[in-house]
């Protein structure tokens, strides 16, 4: 890839870098949501109902193409390992896991009957939020049905329902020990569940400035689990007269905050991702551009300009050199960071 369409980020500490950096443009349309890294030199986006593996040495197609879903993608995650992806569907509730070497989705027996499935069955409506647990051996999932379901992946059996949100919900992740869950609704609220037990163990209530309801469009937990990261936006049109996008990032064990970034203006966080090393936390929305932000201080450091549309998905690379992102105007923009 071409060094001289990429933002350079150079020495120990970062320096802040505004506009003017455009990164590698990859012409879709691919739906703005649906992202997923998958090693070094990988990464899965959807266009309509197919996937689309590409290679970031070979940018003039993709490598292969996952066909057969039954509705348009609308999400992606990939396993800790690199060999499965999970691809949920804007339409009842489709639920399918890839095995990429195969390039075949995962069928699953039925222990009675001896038939076999290809769709993990349980959601009734859009799937919006995927998450593998550390292990690869659960995954979870969730959506306008306001359920999250836990699977487990070796069987295809849905072995927990989550309930209690009371409005869809957007995003789900594990914590890196794998025995905690966190999940974002657009009602304001964001969840932790104990896995032992399948029990919330507590609740956070993002109501924004206290006069407007407040849509988490996404969760991250750091890679080492010390922090707990949370995206924001006011819900409605009307809301932007009184508040702007807020991202908190909170201790994972007290839930004390650590920082927050509220920015001036009418914006919204919708994607977030922590860099492997977990030094940075990249932020997308409203405003078009990839935010990068330190993730122990919360300073901003760079922002990646080139999209001209809001900035829905973005996942860092295994190694942490480089970013890929998707946004409302359906490219894919890939980023280098020299470090």
């Amino acid at each position: 890839m071409s060094r001289n369409l990429c933002l350079l980020i150079l020495g120990a500490v970062l320096t802040a870098v505004t506009g003017g950096a455009v990164g590698q443009v990859i012409e879709g349309p691919f739906h703005e949501h649906a992202l997923a890294a998958i090693d070094d030199t990988t990464f899965a986006v959807a266009r309509g109902n197919q996937i689309e593996i590409w290679s970031t040495d070979q940018l003039d197609g993709p490598r292969y193409t996952l066909s057969g879903h039954k509705s348009a993608v609308v999400s992606l995650a990939v396993s800790p390992d690199g060999r499965h992806l999970a691809a949920g569907e804007s339409g009842g509730g489709g639920l399918v896991v890839w095995d990429l070497a195969l390039r075949q989705p995962v069928q699953w027996a039925n222990p009675v009957t001896g038939q076999t499935r290809a769709q993990l069955v349980g959601h009734t409506r859009m799937v919006w939020g995927l998450a593998f647990s550390p292990d690869g051996r659960l995954l979870a999932s969730s959506g306008e049905d306001r359920t999250i379901r836990l699977w487990d992946l070796e069987t295809g059996v849905e072995i927990g329902l989550l309930e209690g949100h009371q409005s869809l919900i957007r995003g789900v992740a594990f914590h890196p020990d794998g025995h905690l869950l966190a999940s974002s609704c657009c009602l304001g609220t964001v969840r932790l569940w104990d896995l032992s037990t399948l029990r919330m163990i507590h609740q956070l209530n993002e109501t924004g400035d206290g006069r407007v309801a407040t849509n988490v469009y996404a969760v991250a937990f750091s890679p080492d689990g010390s922090s707990l990261a949370i995206a924001t936006n006011p819900a409605g049109w009307l809301a932007w007269a009184h508040s702007s996008a807020i991202l908190h990032v909170y201790d994972a064990s007290t839930l004390e905050l650590h920082w927050a970034h509220e920015p001036s203006g009418r914006t919204s966080a919708y994607a977030l991702a922590f860099s492997p090393d977990g030094s940075l936390l990249a932020a997308g929305g409203f405003g078009k551009d990839v935010e990068l932000f330190n993730a122990r201080t919360g300073v901003r450091i760079a922002s990646l300009s080139g999209h001209t549309g809001h900035v829905w998905g973005i996942a860092f690379f295994p190694d942490g050199g480089r970013l890929v992102s998707t946004a409302k105007d359906g490219t894919a923009r890939l980023w280098e960071l020299d470090r």
